[in-house]
């Protein structure tokens, strides 16, 4: 309230009566006459008698009265109470004094300049307090404190601008002037934010954690208020809607070309490209400019493919030879790239870096932001029909249905559609239902269907937009594989089949339809390929040899590992590119394994000294349907086998006369039926035992010119004292040798020799003949005769 100053002073007072009278009772006179006036006047303010005349005089029996006078001061009444009644009376007239008020006036100055609020003393009066006071001029006083503070709408979230609001300051001379207004952030000092001529804020919200806000209110004299607190406010990021969705991983690759080792040709030309490159699925490319390459004349590199390989000649600048080296595209994953998948959930809150914007968060999902939370309603929930990966028919009935928003004072829900994925969105009815339905075009160029929807509430504020996927209209269907073989989780061993059996079928007419199949990340290969509209049957046989997978005599793929899954793919596309589901088997291999080769300890050891003995062990193997064969070989000798079978006890013998002097190498081996082998070496050492030989036979293959012949001269030049026995075979190829012993038909000395001669033999067959064997056969008494022959010499015919 306003507030005035006041003087103080003394208050006199003036009291104020009211009289009145009352006659006391009769009194005896004793007089016979008494004079006095006819009548009187009373003044009840002062409380006096007035005698009024004529004057009278009461006489017994002849003026009864009453008359008045005064005696003594006082009003006496003077009578006679009856006409027959000879005594005079008296009453006196008693006045009562009666207080009325008592009046005051200002007295002397008590006090001056008292401040107090209007009407707490009088104006010009006396107040209660007994003293007289006197109002003067105003008294200037500071505004109230400003009143408690209106929480603002919503969450403070760091960027917004919110309204700060309190209940008004007063002021009791009228003169505000303004609010001042002051922010702690994090629990710091208070800082100027703001001043105001009215009682709220509009105040963008700092980045901080916590906010408390304090006002007070100032007049234009400059008095100011208390200060007025708020409450600790949590601050918080701006929060958005986010919604999630599973993500697809996409594997990513990388091409390479792998050389074989450079060999040599005798082209005198070759021609081909400067250059290549691989595009981004390993295709080869060829570029630069056709050039063609000669022996001695030009020179460089060229390139050209042949059947999916790469082909590179070269030729240096004085070669007459043209190098040439095939390339393979190697595959190789390089990476995994990821993109969004179909929708798990809508209306998620969180800061602005809670989850990405547009991409794949730490916890495997796809997320994309979408509005401020302040700035929207919750959106709805996601589509639940038409189900994931649904593929829609031609005019088909779509039922549509999708989750609600949680959202207050929702109005209703827009949903819109469209084909293609780039067309325009057409509405569907727009109400406050979960559902619609939509028939499917027809029109074969639309493709594909997508549907969205947003929520809107009463205040006309919306949601996002929540989008389904992207649905496949089966204008054209897929065709169908069904396999019956192989059999899923199958193993193969050495040489064993995998056969693909099965069925596919495109219902779509006029169509050709081709089957693919595909071992891991190999090549696709055509299984088969006819038309729609009939049951096609699919059979191919593979064979697992040598590690790898073959298709008769082409190589499908790489050397498989074992103990790891690998996979058989078989898909079929039609002729619009339809893809039937890809139909998947699970295969294990176990390549060839070398066999197992064991050797029993060998009696004797060491060094060998009796005529014979025996070597043995065992061999076996740990692949299905394999048999082994074992040889030995001695020294630099020929294998010879030993054993062949399943696997089993193997053995030899092994004689003196088989070993020379010295150590002796002797290597044991087993192969299987594949070709994978596994050998042992044998070390034994034989003692030199000198015994000289006192027969030897010596046998020469005679080789007709002409291809036959049909007789033989022979000239034998030999010591004379040599025990030499001659024998020839003349046979015909094929047949057994039969051997005539030979009479010499002249022996001479030869001249100018000691004890040589000639021997000359002839012979003559019967028909000509093509297998013509000499034997020679010689004795010795003993080591001491030592007896030779030193030329065989002869003709034909």
């Amino acid at each position: 309230m306003v507030k005035y100053y006041y003087d103080k002073y003394e208050a006199i007072p003036t009291h104020v009566y009211t009289y009145s009278y009352s006659w006391s009772q009769d009194y005896l006179a004793s007089v016979t006459s008494i004079q006095g006036m006819s009548g009187f006047d009373f003044n009840t303010n002062t409380g006096e008698f007035t005698l009024q005349p004529p004057a009278r005089t009461v006489i017994v029996f002849n003026d009864k009265g009453p008359v008045y006078t005064y005696i003594e001061g006082k009003l006496l009444k003077y009578y006679i109470p009856s006409y027959s009644d000879q005594t005079i009376y008296y009453n006196i007239a008693n006045v009562t004094q009666t207080l009325v008020r008592t009046d005051y006036s200002r007295g002397a100055l008590v006090q001056s300049n008292i401040v107090a609020e209007d009407g707490t003393y009088p104006v010009n009066g006396r107040h209660s307090d007994g003293y007289w006071y006197i109002k003067g001029g105003v008294v200037n006083t500071a505004p109230t404190m400003p009143g408690a503070f209106t929480q603002p709408s919503g969450n403070l979230e760091i960027g917004d601008s919110k309204v700060f609001a309190v209940g008004s300051s007063s002021d009791a001379e009228g003169n505000l002037s303004k609010y001042i207004w002051e922010a702690s952030i994090n629990g710091g000092a208070y800082s100027k934010v703001g001043e105001t001529t009215v009682n709220n804020l509009t105040y963008t919200i700092p980045t901080a954690t916590s906010l408390k806000m304090r006002v007070k209110a100032v007049d234009s004299a400059g008095l100011e208020s208390a200060y007025r607190e708020s409450s600790l406010y949590t601050v918080q990021p701006p929060q958005y809607y986010f919604d999630k969705y599973n993500v697809v991983s996409t594997p990513t690759y990388g091409y390479s070309v792998q050389w074989s080792p450079q060999s040599g040709t005798l082209y005198t030309s070759a021609s081909g490209y400067t250059s290549y490159s691989l595009d981004g699925s390993g295709k080869i490319v060829l570029g630069g400019s056709y050039l063609t390459i000669e022996q001695f004349r030009t020179y460089g590199t060229i390139y050209g493919e042949v059947g999916g390989s790469l082909l590179r000649h070269t030729v240096g600048q004085h070669d007459n030879i043209i190098y040439e080296t095939w390339g393979s595209v190697q595959k190789t994953q390089t990476g995994t790239t990821y993109s969004r998948g179909s929708l798990v959930q809508t209306g998620l809150t969180g800061g602005a870096t809670a989850y990405p914007t547009n991409g794949r968060h730490t916890d495997g999902y796809w997320y994309v932001r979408g509005s401020r939370v302040s700035q929207s309603i919750a959106p709805p929930s996601a589509f639940t029909s038409p189900s994931v990966g649904k593929k829609f028919k031609p005019n088909e009935a779509a039922t549509i249905t999708f989750g609600a928003s949680n959202a207050a004072n929702l109005s209703l829900y827009e949903v819109d559609y469209r084909y293609n994925t780039t067309g325009a969105w057409t509405p569907l009815p727009y109400n406050n239902t979960l559902t619609r339905s939509l028939t499917i075009t027809t029109d074969k160029t639309l493709k594909t269907l997508e549907l969205r929807v947003r929520a809107k509430n009463t205040s006309n504020v919306y949601s996002d937009y929540v989008y389904s996927e992207s649905f496949e209209i089966e204008h054209n269907v897929a065709p169908t594989v069904s396999l019956t073989g192989p059999g899923d989780n199958s193993t193969l061993y050495e040489n064993d089949t995998l056969t693909i059996g099965g069925t596919a079928y495109d219902a779509d007419p006029d169509q050709a339809v081709t089957v693919y199949y595909q071992i891991n990340a190999e090549p696709r290969k055509v299984l088969t390929t006819n038309l729609s509209k009939v049951q096609i049957d699919l059979s191919k046989q593979l064979t697992f040899k040598a590690g790898k997978i073959y298709d008769g005599e082409t190589v499908l793929t790489e050397s498989l590992a074992a103990g790891i899954e690998h996979k058989l793919k078989v898909w079929a596309i039609d002729s619009e590119n339809a893809t039937s589901v890809v139909v998947e088997r699970t295969f294990f291999v176990v390549p060839n394994r070398a066999p197992l080769l064991s050797l029993d300890a060998i009696v004797p050891s060491g060094v060998v000294d009796v005529d014979k003995f025996k070597i043995s062990g065992t061999a076996s193997d740990e692949d299905a349907n394999s048999t082994v064969k074992v040889t030995r070989k001695i020294n630099s000798g020929d294998p010879v086998e030993i054993y062949s079978g399943q696997g089993g006890a193997w053995e030899f013998d092994l004689s003196l006369a088989q070993l020379i002097v010295g150590e002796n190498t002797i290597i044991i081996e087993v192969i299987d039926n594949y070709g994978a082998k596994t050998s042992k070496t044998i070390k034994l050492k034989k003692n030199e035992v000198k015994t000289p030989i006192l027969h030897a036979v010596a046998r020469y293959k005679i080789t007709p010119p002409a291809g036959t012949a049909k007789g033989v001269l022979l000239f034998i030049e030999r010591d004379e004292d040599m025990d030499l026995k001659v024998e020839l075979s003349m046979t015909l190829a094929g047949e057994q040798e039969q051997y005539e012993t030979l009479t010499a038909d002249n022996t001479a000395p030869m001249p100018n020799t000691n004890g040589i001669v000639e021997d000359t033999y002839y012979h003559e067959a019967t028909e000509p003949k093509d297998n013509i064997i000499l034997k020679l056969s010689t004795t010795r008494p003993d080591a001491a005769v030592n007896p030779k022959i030193h030329l065989i010499s002869g003709a034909i015919e």
